[in-house]
């Protein structure tokens, strides 16, 4: 009973030290505005994190861009930690919510996996505010480069 208590204390205690994290640097956009988004996971020292596979999109109406690579931006003898910058956009306004991303992880040693999930993050769309009262403007010819 008590190596129960033990074992299951241990994996309370190891567990606090990984974590994942989606941070955008906008929480409001206008219809085609690109932002970044940050995917962080912080895992133990010596475990095999499993990236998850971003495809084109990260919800509904929210498009990925381009990927970063995957950087390890810091390490001790605890925790190390990755990080992927997404750029996204999207063209439909609406409120989306990004739900919560799982990234997969293994201790050094241990055959169990363990996983770190991000919490939902809200992303407001607006369309482009028009002036109904501004005067209707001729349109104008394609650039011309030389």
């Amino acid at each position: 009973m008590i190596m129960a208590i033990l074992t299951l204390l241990q994996g309370v205690i190891l567990g606090q030290s990984a974590g994942a994290t989606l941070k955008p640097d906008k929480s409001s956009i206008v219809i085609g505005d690109q932002f970044t988004t940050e995917l962080t996971v912080t895992a133990p020292a010596g475990s095999m994190v499993h990236w998850p596979m971003l495809t084109d999109t990260l919800a509904q109406n929210i498009e990925i861009l381009r990927k970063s690579g995957i950087d390890t931006v810091s390490s001790d003898r605890q925790t190390y930690t990755l990080k992927q910058v997404l750029t996204v956009t999207s063209f439909d306004s609406g409120y989306y919510e990004i739900k919560p991303i799982t990234v997969k992880y293994t201790r050094k040693g241990d055959t169990a996996s363990y996983y770190a999930k991000t919490v939902p993050v809200a992303i407001n769309v607006q369309t482009v505010q028009v002036d109904q009262n501004a005067d209707i403007k001729p349109i104008k010819p394609p650039l011309k480069y030389r």
